[in-house]
């Protein structure tokens, strides 16, 4: 041990922690990793390690590389290089090590996104995790990422590498009409991403998509309604309001699924029509199916979305005439148009409380959002 430290210098201690690392116990390897990653003299010698025979060796190294997080940056291409590791923890290791560092404008970066990007297509599940996690960091806020090779992925063999592309496209929100053609997908899980994928895609406003296109993706996901693997069905009724965000004619085109022979899928379908801005639309088809569908299920569902849309209406039929509320030392209050002038009327028929000569509090539902607890 004496023999690293002849003149007790900083360079001495790198050398010292960079023997530490080729330990075979795992704390010592971590500890010396955390120690190497706290001065440039240590981050050389851990780099100097990245060559290193044993795949338990490279891997703590790069951990003190994503310990030193920017301060490592400059050594970005040699991790770049492990990428394509034959050991998949070491793999996953310079994945991690990439997302910790903010990766300068040069070749380095461009070899980096493209060598991640192939990782997302790797056999083993937690490199294509640790892929993910590098596409949401600051390299890929910078470069030019060719979507081809993430396409590409979405017809492999292995599901899961096609649900980790859908991802990629949803992280880097783009091609919402290739994520599109998961959407009958023969595995589940992927439909479930698939729809998942489109919605944020679209959602984000960033999609490039024409309004047709929009129309075509929107039929697609409602399509789903009818599928029987469990999950599908929630992911389309958790997307369609970002679809009608960006102009997709859902209401329109939920209108045929409310009639639909499957209960299940008249079920979603009304679900969704009381979550619709234009779902007000529907509101006759609703009350008909609340009154006479023949199955339970699907009646409570509809008698539901029957109140919802009936309140909806109301709320904004009685908001038009009730006064404007003023802003009170106690809170939001009625002003009378004059003197001694009678209160609206609640369009429920439900008790109100009022003092006067101002409205202090209304426990009405088509009111509450207009008047607050004194």
């Amino acid at each position: 041990k004496n023999a690293f430290f002849p003149k007790s210098g900083v360079m001495d201690k790198a050398r010292w922690d960079g023997w530490r690392l080729e330990k075979t116990d795992v704390a010592e390897r971590r500890d010396a990793a955390e120690a190497l990653a706290q001065s440039p003299q240590g981050l050389k010698e851990a780099v100097a390690h990245l060559r290193s025979l044993d795949p338990y060796v490279r891997q703590a190294a790069l951990h003190a590389i994503e310990q030193a997080g920017e301060r490592a940056a400059r050594y970005a291409p040699d991790v770049v290089g492990l990428l394509r590791d034959d050991t998949q923890y070491v793999r996953m290791a310079a994945l991690q090590a990439l997302a910790a560092m903010n990766v300068p404008d040069s070749d380095a970066t461009f070899s980096a996104v493209g060598d991640t990007l192939e990782r997302l297509g790797d056999e083993n599940e937690s490199v294509r995790r640790g892929a993910l996690e590098v596409l949401r960091g600051p390299l890929f806020r910078r470069a030019i990422v060719r979507t081809d090779v993430i396409v590409k992925l979405l017809d492999s063999r292995n599901p899961g590498i096609r649900r980790t592309a859908l991802k990629a496209l949803a992280i880097l929100k783009l091609d919402a009409l290739e994520a599109a053609r998961l959407l009958i997908d023969q595995v589940g899980y992927v439909r479930v991403e698939a729809i998942k994928t489109v919605g944020t895609i679209i959602g984000s406003g960033e999609h490039g998509l024409e309004p047709e296109d929009i129309e075509t993706v929107s039929r697609l996901v409602l399509e789903r309604l009818g599928d029987s693997t469990a999950g599908v069905s929630k992911a389309v009724v958790d997307v369609v309001q970002q679809l009608e965000d960006a102009g997709a004619p859902v209401a329109h085109q939920l209108a045929g699924y409310l009639g639909h022979s499957n209960w299940r899928v008249r079920k979603s379908a009304a679900s969704i029509a009381q979550s619709l801005k234009f779902g007000s639309t529907l509101r006759e088809q609703v009350d008909l199916m609340a009154r006479e569908d023949e199955n339970e299920t699907a009646r409570g569902a509809a008698r539901e979305a029957a109140f919802v849309l009936a309140r909806s209406v109301t709320s904004a039929a009685a908001a038009s005439e009730l006064p404007t509320p003023r802003l009170g030392q106690n809170g939001p209050t009625w002003v009378p148009e004059r003197t001694g002038a009678a209160p609206p009327q609640c369009p429920f028929g439900l008790r109100s409380r009022w003092r006067a000569p101002t409205l202090a509090w209304h426990d009405c539902r088509v009111l509450s959002h207009h008047v607050r607890p004194a």
